[in-house]
């Protein structure tokens, strides 16, 4: 885990300021507290820094930034590089030798998790870069003076020109997905790259950007079952060893004991060492753990890790919960937060410093029900294709609306707002998680903060990515589309590194390795689909390795029973949010409407369990980064 901030200062402008980026590499001491180093350019107009987790990197990454004298290029870059770069010796140099050699086009050589910057002082010009499936974030804000960009949005706020205020596209954004899509943040004037972005900046200030991989190029796959189950069990030993193999202790292992987390185990290479695993548990009501412990149990006793577990109560969870917003500069709805938090903590106590973490297997193999749900989703949108969109319109003001002029407010109601949508002609699935709907939101938001975003739709982002499907494979399924939206909307955004990092844990994402991603969306339907179940091929790879109870055993997770138990305090939390942020009342939020909503929840006209969730967490993110309220 290592991280990178910096400056490219603007035609006119004074020298860059080392001093600002040094404070900037302190707020980000915990994605590198092994050390940091800050290099200028021979120009003085930029000046990048670059902190790192010994265990995270080979040796020789840690003399980053690298330079290349001949052309004024300095260059850091964070994260884990793969395949042919990341078996390289200083590979930072290569970096600066491929960009001598190629120009731009050196991205296509750089593989892996990555945040990369780069100026040019012959130039006089700054390059960006986020890899390709977005598992590292990288944020940049151009100013009167300056083009800043570090790792963590946070790290922005310490610049000069730069604000605490919110951005009102961000919020509106935020409030449909859960999280802020690319490029959007809640920060006013802070962007972050799109996956598989590069921008260059000019010292006028003049961005130019494009994307250099689509995860839908790559041909469509054939072969039997038996093959593309190989196949499969060879991206994974590919992915896992690579990862771990860009670590100079080797990767541990976040056992959830489900399939994915299980299978990564079993595809790692241990390279001489005991592989720890780190498992998580919660104290029943009668003393006794729940969750699926026993099954990591069982996988680890089989594959010879040193296993360790950590057991979490309900008291424990919440009190968890309340204080995770302070690592959240970029927050995001997902109850499994508070899970990855106590992980983290755990692995680190046993000395863990890298970590595989099992994210996107449902996505890259269709599983968690995708499959029945694709299949009911095509039936739905046919259906309702097929009704007068006058009749559409009213079903779902009956659905949406009228429940709250009887106090029995909820935040979205399924079949409402499918017919909302579908009397809008807009495709049905906006991707996973969606707590509030279109209609929903205009209720929620103020009258003045609906003026602001007038003219704005979350769909209009949806509606990009189905374009980009389209054509790229016009044939493409519902399944294969839904499977799409969730790698663009969902996973990039929900993963919990937030929670882990803060930890000194470098979490890597092997279902997210490139390969993968671009292996699972070439499947033929057939061989994704298998016997109706889900994750056919993964289980298919992991026949003969992993026990039979762990294949074929319906998916647990990590997020059992975590709703449920934040579900009592989340109104009581909610009430005192507001009570902290009442300057929010008319300019942002309607707070009679949220009054309802608990009001609501707690008589149990509703369940608002999870729209609670998702207002918690922005306000206690509000209160903390925008405010800056004591906790």
């Amino acid at each position: 885990m290592s991280a990178i901030c910096g400056v490219m200062k603007l035609k006119g402008a004074s020298p860059a300021d080392c001093a600002v980026v040094e404070a900037m590499c302190a707020v980000l001491k915990h994605r590198g507290p092994d050390g940091h180093r800050v290099a200028q350019s021979a120009d003085g107009r930029a000046c990048i820094g670059y902190r790192w987790l010994k265990a995270g990197c080979p040796e020789d990454e840690m003399v980053q930034p690298a330079a290349e004298a001949e052309r004024g290029i300095i260059l850091a870059f964070e994260g884990a590089l793969t395949e042919e770069i990341g078996a390289q010796p200083n590979a930072a140099q290569k970096i600066a030798a491929l960009y001598v050699e190629k120009g731009d086009d050196f991205i296509h050589d750089v593989k892996g998790e990555f945040g990369l910057a780069l100026y040019d002082a012959g130039e006089r010009r700054l390059a960006l870069a986020r890899d390709r499936t977005g598992t590292r974030a990288l944020y940049y804000t151009v100013t009167a003076e300056a083009v800043w960009f570090a790792s963590e949005a946070a790290a922005l706020l310490e610049c000069p020109g730069v604000e605490r205020a919110l951005d009102d596209e961000g919020v509106y954004h935020h409030f449909t997905f859960g999280a802020c899509p690319a490029p959007y943040t809640l920060y006013k004037g802070i962007r972050k790259l799109r996956p598989a972005e590069m921008a260059a900046f000019a010292e006028s200030g003049a961005k130019s950007a494009r994307l250099y991989w689509n995860m839908l190029s790559a041909p469509l796959v054939e072969g039997s079952d038996e093959e593309l189950a190989e196949r499969t069990l060879e991206l994974m030993r590919a992915s896992t060893n690579d990862m771990s193999r860009y670590a100079q202790g080797g990767a541990d292992v976040f056992l959830s004991g489900g399939l994915d987390s299980s299978a990564m185990l079993a595809a790692l290479d241990a390279r001489g060492k005991k592989i720890k695993t780190i498992t998580l548990g919660f104290a029943g009501p009668d003393g006794k753990p729940m969750g699926e412990m026993a099954q990591a149990r069982l996988v680890a006793g089989k594959l010879g890790s040193e296993h360790y577990e950590v057991i979490l109560d309900r008291e424990g969870l919440i009190n968890r919960f309340k204080r995770l917003h302070v690592n959240m500069d970029d927050p995001y709805t997902a109850s499994e937060a508070t899970l990855l938090d106590a992980i983290a903590e755990k692995a680190a106590e046993c000395g863990a410093a890298v970590a595989l973490y099992g994210e996107a297997g449902d996505v890259d193999f269709s599983g968690a029900g995708a499959i029945g749900d694709a299949r009911a989703l095509e039936a739905e949108e046919a259906r309702l294709r097929a009704k007068p969109r006058f009749l559409l319109r009213a079903a779902a003001y009956r659905r949406n609306r009228v429940p709250g002029l009887f106090g029995h407010y909820r935040s979205i109601d399924r079949r409402g707002e499918m017919c909302s949508r579908a009397s809008r002609r807009q495709r049905l699935y906006w991707g996973s998680g969606i707590q509030m709907g279109e209609d929903f939101k205009r209720l929620l938001l103020a009258g003045d903060f609906l003026k602001r975003v007038q003219g704005i739709s979350s769909y209009d982002i949806v509606a990009q990515f189905y374009r980009e499907m389209d054509k790229a494979r016009p044939r493409a399924t519902m399944l294969q589309k839904m499977n799409y939206l969730d790698y663009k909307v969902w996973t990039v955004e929900h993963w919990a590194r937030a929670a882990i990092f803060p930890h000194g844990i470098d979490a890597r994402l092997p279902f997210l390795d490139r390969r993968m991603v671009e292996f699972a969306m070439a499947l033929p339907e057939r061989a994704v689909v298998g016997d109706g179940r889900g994750k056919y091929l993964l289980k298919r790879a992991m026949e003969n390795i992993l026990p039979d109870e762990i294949i074929n055993r319906k998916k647990v997770g990590f997020t059992s029973p975590v709703i449920d138990w934040l579900s009592g305090v989340l109104a009581d939390m909610l009430e005192e949010e507001m009570r902290r942020s009442s300057e929010l009342a008319g300019t942002l939020l309607n707070f009679n409407v949220l009054r309802r909503l608990i009001r609501a929840h707690r008589a149990r006209k509703a369940d608002n369990k999870w729209v609670l969730l998702q207002l918690v967490t922005f306000f206690s993110w509000y209160r903390h980064w925008i405010a800056r309220r004591p906790v």
